[in-house]
């Protein structure tokens, strides 16, 4: 169990694959603007609060605030409160709108803007390909070592099992064409990435 705890070392340490706002200003751009947006959207919400915080603190008013107009009289600060948070509400809404504009161009985007990472990081990704490649036909040509030393022992009739069987059968039979690493390489080969047999 061990070795499966292991954490595998990093191959590229200072490899860093780019954001995509990186390399794509348009994204950029809408991820600041959302950005911009969200903090005016979360500070109208906290002014709205506060607002009707403040008027549930009022005393009823005696009239209403046209007919406290209309008497000469102040309609009070709860006037001024609806009204502002009525101003703010349709804020609020308007902030909704354009932010849900800003997603539906973003989720637009995100495909042109990974185009680009993909094709900066390509060249990184066939290394690492290419690194898992050959590990798998080092790990082939152990398979074919261990399975050699068990064919080896039944010929000999050896009772082997107290060995505690440990082929790679998950990996599919050894010579079959269309085992796991087998697919693997070919996957690969068709991808562009590895071109030896």
């Amino acid at each position: 169990m061990g070795l499966l705890s292991k954490k595998p070392a990093a191959v590229e340490p200072n490899y860093r694959v780019p954001s995509l706002q990186e390399v794509d200003d348009e994204y950029g751009v809408l991820l600041e603007r959302r950005s911009a947006l969200q903090t005016t959207h979360a500070r109208l919400q906290a002014e709205i609060r506060q607002c009707q915080d403040e008027l549930g603190r009022q005393p009823a008013p005696a009239f209403k605030p046209e007919v406290a107009e209309l008497l000469g009289e102040d309609a009070g600060s709860a006037s001024t409160l609806r009204t502002q948070i009525r101003e703010k509400t349709a804020q609020v809404a308007h902030h909704d709108a354009a932010l849900q504009v800003i997603e539906d161009r973003l989720r637009q985007a995100v495909g042109a803007a990974s185009l680009k990472v993909c094709e900066q990081v390509r060249p990184e990704y066939g290394r690492r390909v290419q690194q898992v490649c050959r590990a798998l036909l080092a790990l082939e040509s152990a398979y074919a070592e261990l399975d050699t030393l068990k064919n080896d022992l039944e010929r000999e009739d050896v009772q082997w099992t107290r060995l505690t069987p440990m082929l790679p059968t998950f990996l599919g039979p050894l010579r079959d064409p269309d085992n796991r690493i087998a697919r693997y390489l070919r996957e690969a080969k068709d991808a562009g990435y590895w071109d030896v047999a």
